[in-house]
């Protein structure tokens, strides 16, 4: 969304602790900052629009799982999700969220 002509963006960007972007390996290769969210991209819409059953479509759907709950994914943000952890257990430290990212 732009708002007074500024982008805002609803998620996070994976970073380091000294705050330089993260390297994150996809597929064999490394991507970082804006090059890691344009991967991301990629692999989003080739997971919507390539052919059922072909290769890239089943990759790409298969990161968009990652994107929902992986710890370098610049939309969950994690080290891990504790979903089940708050539904079935009442130990507070069980369900602790590590930020991952900035």
């Amino acid at each position: 969304m732009i708002y007074n002509s500024n982008l805002l963006y609803h998620g996070c960007i994976p970073l380091n602790e000294d705050g330089s972007f993260r390297e994150v390996d996809i597929d064999g290769a490394k991507y970082k900052g804006k090059a890691l969210l344009d991967k991301f991209d990629h692999l989003a819409r080739e997971a919507f629009f390539f052919k059922d059953g072909s290769k890239a479509k089943e990759y790409g759907m298969n990161m968009l799982w990652y994107l929902w709950c992986g710890p370098n994914s610049p939309e969950f943000g994690k080290q891990k999700m504790t979903t089940f952890e708050r539904y079935f257990i009442d130990d507070k430290k069980t369900h602790r969220k590590e930020k991952s990212l900035l």
